[in-house]
């Protein structure tokens, strides 16, 4: 009873220092991005739908426009949507729900490692397991911004798959069972609302709950009852696959009615019917995912020596005759299988194009805990004397810096580091005060041009008209045309025919001082991350005779000219529609001729 007073004591210290410690870490990241609450222009496009939710308007990327799912997750959008009504700004209630599922995610994988270690203290005690973990999540950089700052649904998607993780672990089979497969059954529905990936990651958890009997039974029971017991536990796992398969069929039937499609606008636009092509780039996605965090390679060396182990039990059929106790091949298996599918579904998907890893953040804490997991059953002779010698804190600042080094990006000027990723966050802030700039030239009852885009959520927050996706996330006709999406990650889905069709009035718009227009000598300056999407549209000959490169501004000339603080947009504009606008003589334009 002490023992367990004196865990208690240390847990409630402990969860008041890691929540006091994540906190401090996402401040420092918040503020060392320069975020300012905006988050990344993708979760814009959760804002944009959530805002029109909220507003009774339904799952529309734009009011009056048609019902869309281009978002990744739905649960996400109904809890922006339900904090957006209560706090009234949806910036506030992104920030509290990044900060507070990267909280709750940091809690809960540290609870999970002291509790490991709290079942086995022979080698590793229970202490240094959280701190350890609680180490290993907070000193990777990109982790605290995916899941706490990006304000994008990574964090909710880590809680979901952690707390199915959780709940696998703690499988008891001589337990009130029915009460362990409703709770299954609860969270095999969120995870199924969180992210399409779900689907895949709910069916481990009937897997588990079968695999944990068949063990449990193998261990304690007789050759008669084994088969009895065995049986009762896949009759239990059947009814844990008939709560996922009620889920699965539960939202896929309500896309079909509500959407017309079974899988969200946002697969269609981004996926590659090429499955070999896809899988090759994610083959290309996990290298650089592995070859920039060494330390990953830790955890295979972990992972590969639970597998040889547990395939050795299973051949030989001597459990009790092998370094592994039954009952640490469970959680050896259930962390091996969660694991191994987290590792794989980005694979599978073909990669992402952003910095950081972000499909590859929610295994960063399962890693952790397999490698605690081995610590707690297995140390190693030589990191026990270290243990033993030194005090914790000491050996977990040095595996702080350890991590931190090992991560070469974190400096570099190119696309993986944190400088690429500081620029997800200007683009929303361009997009939204273009989006303001263009409202402030017409009347509200005055029709607005229709503006195409690359970026599309900072601007279609801020803006009254319409907005067309060039790239299809929120335009099924784009998303559903047929393409290969070969290219560019995400962003293959350009085309110029359907360009020729809709004939937006602006294309590619960004908000740019005169200043620093009057400085621009070549294209990629006037439009930054736009450029390559203009060269590749504008390879039809069709559209560029149609469109002129232009900086315009509605502001009256003054004696030198115009005033080097003037803000107007760079774009590319229609060239009827700029004859109509000039016509009305409040536009000033400066016209570009790159060749």
């Amino acid at each position: 009873m002490k023992e367990d007073n004196t865990s208690l004591i240390f847990w409630k210290s402990f969860l008041i220092a890691s929540l006091g410690a994540g906190l401090l870490i996402w401040f420092s990241w918040f503020v060392f991005l320069d975020s300012q609450g905006v988050g990344i222009d993708d979760a814009n496009i959760f804002k944009v739908y959530a805002q029109n939710l909220s507003h009774g308007l339904g799952f529309v990327y734009q009011p009056g426009g048609e019902r869309v799912e281009g978002f990744t997750s739905l649960l996400y959008t109904l809890l922006l949507s339900f904090a957006y009504k209560i706090t009234g700004n949806l910036d506030v209630s992104g920030l509290l729900i990044g900060l507070s599922t990267f909280l709750a995610v940091v809690v809960l994988t540290t609870k999970l490692a002291y509790f490991i270690g709290l079942k086995n203290q022979k080698l590793l005690n229970p202490e240094w397991s959280a701190r350890i973990i609680l180490v290993w999540m907070l000193a990777s950089p990109y982790f605290v911004i995916w899941l706490g700052v990006s304000q994008m649904d990574t964090g909710l998607w880590t809680l979901m798959l952690l707390l199915a993780l959780n709940w696998c672990l703690k499988i008891d089979v001589n337990r009130l069972q029915w009460r362990q497969i409703l709770e299954g059954g609860v969270i095999m529905s969120l995870l199924v609302l969180t992210r399409p990936e779900g689907m895949l990651v709910g069916l481990l958890m009937p897997m588990c709950w079968v695999l944990k009997g068949l063990l449990a039974t193998r261990a304690t029971a007789s050759q008669s009852h084994e088969k009895l017991v065995s049986f009762h536990q896949v009759i239990m796992g059947g009814w844990l696959f008939l709560f996922w398969l009620a889920g699965v069929a539960g939202l896929t039937g309500f896309r079909l009615q509500y959407f017309g499609w079974p899988l969200p606008n946002t697969f269609y636009a981004k996926v590659s019917p090429d499955a070999w092509y896809r899988i090759g780039q994610g083959l290309l996605y996990a290298g650089s995912f592995l070859w920039h965090q060494p330390i990953m390679l830790a955890v295979i060396w972990v992972w590969g020596w639970v597998t040889h182990n547990i395939l050795k039990n299973v051949v030989k059929r001597q459990t009790q005759e092998t370094s592994i106790h039954p009952a640490e091949v469970f959680g050896f298996l259930v962390l091996w299988l969660f694991l191994g599918l987290l590792f794989l579904i980005p694979i599978f998907n073909g990669g992402d194009h952003f910095a950081g890893w972000r499909m590859y953040q929610p295994l960063w804490p399962v890693a952790g805990l397999l490698t605690v997991f081995y610590l707690v059953y297995h140390l190693p002779n030589w990191l026990r004397k270290i243990f033993n010698r030194y005090s914790c804190w000491p050996v977990c600042a040095g595996f702080f810096m350890l991590i931190i080094i090992s991560q070469p990006y974190l400096i570099g000027q190119n696309q993986l580091s944190l400088s690429a990723f500081g620029s997800e966050f200007a683009i929303a802030k361009v997009g939204r005060q273009a989006g303001a700039l263009l409202n402030s030239w017409f009347k509200p009852d005055q029709p607005k041009p229709v503006v195409g885009v690359i970026a599309a959520g900072g601007l279609a927050l801020t803006y009254w008209g319409e907005v067309y996706d060039l790239l299809g996330l929120n335009e099924p006709s784009v998303a559903h045309d047929g393409g290969e999406r070969k290219g560019i990650k995400n962003h293959a889905s350009l085309n110029a025919r359907l360009v020729e069709i809709k004939k937006p009035d602006i294309l590619f718009p960004l908000a740019m001082l005169y200043a620093q227009v009057s400085q621009i000598t070549h294209i990629s300056q006037a439009l930054s991350f736009n450029t390559l999407f203009a060269q590749t549209l504008f390879a039809s000959a069709p559209l560029a005779e149609s469109y002129r490169l232009v900086w315009i501004s509605q502001t009256k000339l003054t004696p030198i000219g115009i005033h080097p603080t003037t803000v107007g947009i760079v774009c590319y504009i229609r060239q009827d529609y700029l004859d109509q606008l000039q016509a009305t003589g409040m536009f000033q334009v400066k016209t570009f001729d790159f060749k």
